[in-house]
């Protein structure tokens, strides 16, 4: 009898937990949604009654390193009864990882319920929830490992917890036992039964940055950098507690406003300052940066004076907006990447932080952010982070000044380019030799100035071709032997002259591509194309379908010689422009 009840007692604590994820299943699977896109997917939370959704930024995000602000043109949210809505991106950050998107229910939704995150306790029981495309929804049961986990290289701090977030559950809630969110996961080290969650305190503050600014607005006083005053470093300093101002830029912003490299930050807008840990120096960071911008901040400081004693001094600086952040890490950054697959070399602008990390003298310039291997650039002896001040004898101003004098050069077929670098404490200048792989190449051009259509120009341009840009199928067009033919178009109807320039490319066996819905025209191709497999904008395909055209649906698609894509994105652009330009470079 006594081993019986010890059994029933040792079993009664799994049963009173599983009837407690039960419960609380039912009470928030409604405000849980699964978001997809064209690339990826993910999880989401209701927030209010009229459609608003919490999400990951990398969930919606393209991840384009060239622009990571792009992101998913069609976001499909699906609700817990399976009803599904188109949704509009308001604002995301990739660090911190949160998106805010809205779709337009028919009825009112039911939202989940927001916590203070700052209430949650290492030892707590939580529950992450995920609604990943075509599985099953997911409930997790573990425990918060760390309430304030650091050590991640996040831009905050985050929770850390040991219940399973699975793939695809990336954007979903993390509940605490009454059901209320505390974090929105965001990802798991795969095998570790690490989990990470991002405290629901930023991102409802983030919520207000995305509806006023549509990103995330932080603010700043170039360029100070802090760290934590530890205790060691307090005790040998003899100094009192707060954050250790390690560096302020010479002739800044922070410099002029009075502060110092020394500096020990005790106090900000009349409230203490605990900058013993690196938990505090997040708290503070995070407090210091989500101020307006263009408002007063006063900070509190204690300088050691020439005795050894320590003076409180109050400063009162200017908060102007943060430029965007560089790569680092994982992350993408903020910063628009020129890219040059001619030469294999991609450059970013040079901001203040990027000054200071990498050690530029000034930021008249660009910063090397990639090379290709076995390309021209990595070959002539160009590093990553190389600083290139001036190009073919001009001095190089910012990225997009880079970018004019680089097409510049390239259109007109220059054979070497000269890079003025700085790296270390070296100036140097480094020749490279061009090769264009489509000089003498006549590449004709028919477009309805779609929103590629520069882009395209643009980049044959690059290669070294002649292109030919029309609207208006010509005499000339039909009776030139052409390398290649591009047509870009979003339009449907039959373009005027199209069947005898088609019918002239199957002749001569030219390299066709085709972009966006430009695959119709194949309806009035001669037989040798009817066969041939393509893609194409996926909401007008069913014109191709019922011409019995061979549609393929993927974003970029190759059959001998014709080529074509959807023009759904940049990337599926410049796969497109890739693929035509190699085979193009073969044409003769």
């Amino acid at each position: 009898m006594k081993k019986l009840l010890l059994c029933l007692l040792s079993l009664t604590p799994s049963l009173f937990a599983l009837s407690q994820g039960e419960a609380l299943f039912d009470k928030v699977d409604a405000c849980v949604v699964s978001i997809q896109h064209e690339n990826a997917g993910g999880s989401g939370f209701i927030i209010s009654e009229d459609g608003y959704i919490l999400t990951n930024g990398h969930v919606i995000s393209l991840m384009d390193r060239e622009n990571p602000k792009d992101v998913a043109k069609r976001i499909t949210v699906v609700l817990h009864d399976e009803s599904k809505y188109q949704a509009q991106v308001i604002g995301f950050s990739l660090d911190p990882d949160i998106a805010l998107i809205k779709i337009k229910p028919k009825t009112k939704l039911s939202t989940a319920i927001l916590a203070d995150s700052n209430s949650a306790r290492t030892g707590q029981e939580c529950y992450a929830f995920g609604a990943p495309l075509g599985l099953k929804r997911t409930l997790t049961k573990g425990i918060i490992s760390n309430t304030a986990q650091t050590s991640i290289g996040t831009f905050t701090k985050v929770i850390q917890t040991d219940a399973a977030i699975n793939p695809g559950n990336s954007g979903g809630p993390l509940f605490n036992i009454n059901g209320e969110v505390i974090g929105v996961n965001t990802y798991a080290k795969s095998g570790s039964g690490l989990g990470f969650s991002i405290p629901i305190n930023f991102a409802k503050t983030l919520v207000e940055h995305f509806k006023e600014y549509g990103y995330f607005r932080r603010a700043e006083t170039p360029l100070i950098f802090t760290k934590a005053m530890t205790e060691e470093l307090a005790r040998v300093l003899n100094s009192p507690r707060g954050l250790f101002i390690d560096f302020v830029a010479p002739n800044s912003p922070a410099e002029k406003a009075g502060f110092k490299a020394a500096d020990i930050i005790v106090g900000m807008n009349g409230e203490k300052v605990d900058g013993s840990s690196e938990e505090a120096f997040f708290d503070f960071n995070w407090e210091f940066v989500t101020q307006k911008v263009d408002s007063d901040s006063s900070l509190t400081i204690q300088r050691r004076q020439a005795d050894g004693s320590y003076k409180e001094i109050i400063i009162s600086c200017k908060l102007v907006e943060d430029d965007p952040m560089p790569a680092s890490g994982y992350q993408i950054g903020e910063l628009l990447e020129i890219n040059y697959p001619e030469v294999g070399m991609a450059v970013q602008r040079v901001t203040q932080y990027v000054q200071y990390i990498y050690n530029f003298p000034h930021m008249n310039g660009v910063r090397i952010a990639g090379l290709t291997k076995n390309k021209t650039a990595a070959k002539a002896g160009l590093y990553r982070n190389d600083f290139i001040t001036e190009l073919n004898g001009q001095k190089v101003r910012d990225d997009q000044h880079f970018k004019t004098l680089m097409d510049k050069i390239l259109i007109a077929q220059t054979k070497f380019l000269i890079f003025k670098v700085k790296r270390g404490n070296d100036e140097l200048k480094i020749p490279l030799r061009v090769h264009y792989p489509l000089k003498d190449r006549k590449i004709l051009l028919v477009h309805n100035k779609d929103e590629y259509h520069e882009e395209l120009i643009r980049r044959i341009q690059l290669s070294g071709a002649e292109i030919t840009s029309i609207s208006m199928i010509d005499k000339q067009a039909t009776e030139t032997e052409w390398d290649g033919i591009i047509i870009s178009s979003q339009q449907t109807d039959q373009i005027p002259g199209i069947t005898v320039l088609l019918a002239k490319a199957a002749e001569n066996k030219t390299l066709l591509g085709l972009v966006g819905n430009a695959p119709v025209q194949l309806i009035h191709a001669p037989e040798f194309y009817k066969s041939k497999k393509f893609t194409m904008d996926k909401e007008k395909s069913a014109i191709a379908l019922k011409a019995d055209l061979f549609y393929t649906g993927k974003d970029n698609e190759i059959d001998g010689k014709l080529i074509s894509t959807n023009a759904f994105d940049n990337q599926s652009i410049r796969q497109f422009i890739a693929t035509f330009r190699a085979m193009a470079s073969q044409a003769k």
